[in-house]
């Protein structure tokens, strides 16, 4: 997030903390567990997606709940898109999850965002720490 939206965050009061850094190293310095995490439209940023479910399932509690979408891409792995953002494959995300012992509860493909005319597929998941 940028520093212009930590400071509206803060404004609004509804937050009782608020961190702004690199999302894998920021988790991993966190103290706390938690019960849900979400993520929607960030994983186009991020390629390697292990790191980020690894650091994720430290800091999950038993049978924590992780929703997320990516921007979707057939076949295997990720790849930079002409938008320069990322889109990752199915089978390349359940890899990761597997890895980080992190089991697959729903996913479904569905319009993720528009650029120009066109429609942008995304895979939206919800797993589940095993």
């Amino acid at each position: 997030l940028s520093d212009r939206m930590i400071e509206q965050a803060q404004l609004s009061g509804l937050y009782t903390n608020l961190h702004h850094g690199d999302l894998v190293a920021t988790m991993n310095q966190l103290d706390e567990s938690f019960d849900l995490f979400l993520s929607t439209d960030t994983f186009v940023y991020i390629g390697d997606l292990n790191p980020v479910m690894l650091s994720i399932a430290s800091k999950a509690n038993e049978s924590a709940i992780f929703a997320f979408s990516t921007e979707h891409k057939e076949g295997e792995a990720y790849e930079v898109m002409p938008s320069g953002r990322y889109a990752h494959s199915k089978s390349y995300t359940l890899q990761c999850a597997d890895a980080a012992e992190l089991e697959l509860i729903a996913y479904e493909e569905s319009t993720l965002r528009k650029e120009g005319f066109n429609s942008i597929i995304g895979g939206f998941y919800i797993m589940r720490k095993r």
